[in-house]
């Protein structure tokens, strides 16, 4: 949508994108974009304007795993097996019980793990333009902000195949991240005119920030007992709350801050 009159022009616009992804899995991506922008002629020498972008997206990411696995798979080998009892919380059919080493059977790692991805993105430009001496000095000062959000959440939830393909813990992995690029640019460019040459200087401060702020935390949950439905479950102590650089093997349930 575009409008505007005289003095001002403006225009908005949205956009929507939609996307599956290729694996049997929560595996897709959607964003939600909005725009606008804004010129305004104050008067014969003052213009001002503006423009924003705004970007709402959600993805969940595939198990890369999957693919390694799938490629090593047998292809005598079923998804299920109704003669695996061991297995749970579903009866997924095992590589070991037909003489390999592992389970080589993709389908656990994508039902029982989910990775997701928040991310809010906000751009925004600012300017106005001074004609102080009309077509010989004029000022122009631009103010920038980029600002971009990542809310990450990894869950992996227990499973048994067999004893090479089983998840004993559950991991819940989540990450916020936070960017701000800030850029403010001042410019005065001075035009003199001599018969049909022009000599054009211009003088001007640019000042840049970036910043970034991360948080990491981390959670592992243990079985008490591997029954067929996967309900038993204790969280581990919190014993310890350490940085990076003080994390020990041992460790139970870490927050991680940079």
């Amino acid at each position: 949508m575009t409008g505007g009159g005289e003095n001002a022009s403006y225009s908005l616009g949205t956009n929507y994108f939609a996307q599956e992804g290729v694996l049997d899995m929560k595996n897709d991506y959607e964003r939600f974009n909005l725009r606008s922008k804004l010129d305004y002629n104050v008067n014969e020498r003052l213009t001002v304007g503006g423009n924003m972008i705004f970007s709402n997206a959600t993805k969940h990411l595939e198990n890369g795993s999957a693919w390694h696995t799938a490629y090593y798979a047998i292809p005598i080998m079923p998804v299920y097996d109704e003669m695996n009892e061991a297995a749970w919380p579903d009866k997924y059919s095992s590589a070991q019980l037909l003489g390999y080493r592992d389970g080589k059977n993709p389908f656990p790692a994508m039902n029982y793990t989910e990775n997701q991805q928040k991310i809010r993105k906000l751009n925004a430009n600012f300017y106005a333009e001074l004609d102080l001496i009309p077509e010989v000095l004029t000022f122009k000062t631009s103010y920038s902000n980029a600002f971009t959000s990542l809310i990450q959440r990894n869950i992996g939830l227990p499973y048994f195949i067999s004893s090479g393909a089983q998840r004993e813990e559950s991991t819940i992995n989540k990450t916020s991240s936070v960017w701000i690029n800030q850029n403010w640019d001042n410019i005065l460019t001075y035009t003199l005119k001599v018969n049909q040459h022009n000599l054009v200087t211009m003088l001007g401060t640019s000042y840049r920030d970036e910043a970034y702020e991360g948080l990491w935390q981390v959670v592992w949950v243990s079985l008490t007992s591997k029954d067929k439905h996967g309900t038993s479950v204790r969280l581990k102590p919190n014993r310890k709350a350490v940085s990076v650089m003080a994390a020990s093997d041992n460790t139970d349930f870490l927050i991680l801050a940079v």
